[in-house]
């Protein structure tokens, strides 16, 4: 896959006084991608998330409201979801992890343990089954504010995500 960028983004959502933690956005897009004929998409089973990341008690959860917000991103930006068992243009499919990662400063014993959370979202091409599409999040998980973290993770991740070309008449 062509590599779009790597590229560390600012703050999530969070109150004007406190900082938050920056989430790492990365994106790929395949060499046969033809983003201007799709207009429909649909979902597939969860993938597993990507070492070190493993699911958690929450994974499920996560990825319902994950793929909610992909919806939304999606049709903002022009794509229709394809219900049922009609075939859309572009299969996504969602995983999310959880992993603690303890740190240390040399021969220091261990000083902090950050709590870290990722989301995935691949798209493939429908007909072809080709891999067209692969956007990952990863970011300090603050459990006050998950709700706000997974959609500002979203957007971001699906933010080099192509808009659908708006229709001329």
């Amino acid at each position: 896959m062509k590599s779009i960028g790597l590229v560390l983004v600012g703050a999530l959502a969070a109150c004007a006084t406190t900082s938050s933690p920056t989430v790492l956005v990365h994106t790929d897009s395949g060499p046969v991608a033809s983003f201007a004929s799709y207009r429909t998409f649909g979902f597939g089973l969860a993938a597993a998330p990507p070492a070190p990341f493993q699911e958690s008690a929450r994974s499920f959860a996560v990825e319902r409201r994950v793929r909610s917000l992909v919806v939304a991103e999606l049709v903002r930006k022009g794509y229709a979801e394809q219900p049922g068992p009609a075939h859309p243009d572009f299969v996504v499919t969602v995983a999310s992890g959880y992993t603690a990662e303890d740190f240390s400063m040399g021969e220091a014993p261990l000083f902090e343990t950050a709590e870290l959370g990722a989301i995935v979202i691949d798209v493939f091409d429908a007909s072809s089954a080709a891999h067209v599409w692969h956007g990952t999040g990863e970011t300090e998980v603050d459990l006050k504010k998950v709700s706000d973290q997974l959609q500002a993770g979203v957007r971001r991740v699906l933010a080099s995500f192509p808009h659908r070309p708006a229709r001329v008449y």
